[in-house]
């Protein structure tokens, strides 16, 4: 970790959890029953990650917010 803040090593895990709930919905229409449960558990990564992470920022919805914010590429 070294120099890296809390919240910078934070915001990598959401990067991390969010390709892979990107990548799983891609084709989401098509994706067979097992494909589905793969992205459940991404999905419920990243908000376990946000929980997980929340007294890093001033509230719950914060830490929602910055975990939405990574999902889709812009940074806080």
């Amino acid at each position: 970790m070294g120099d890296q803040s809390a919240r910078d090593f934070a915001s990598g895990v959401f990067d991390k959890f969010w390709k892979k709930v990107a990548k799983g919905g891609k084709n989401l229409i098509n994706a067979d029953d097992e494909t589905r449960h793969k992205l459940r558990i991404a999905a419920k990564k990243l908000r376990y990650a946000a929980e997980f992470f929340e007294p890093l920022y001033k509230s719950k919805a914060e830490a929602k917010r910055l975990a939405i914010a990574c999902a889709v590429g812009a940074r806080t």
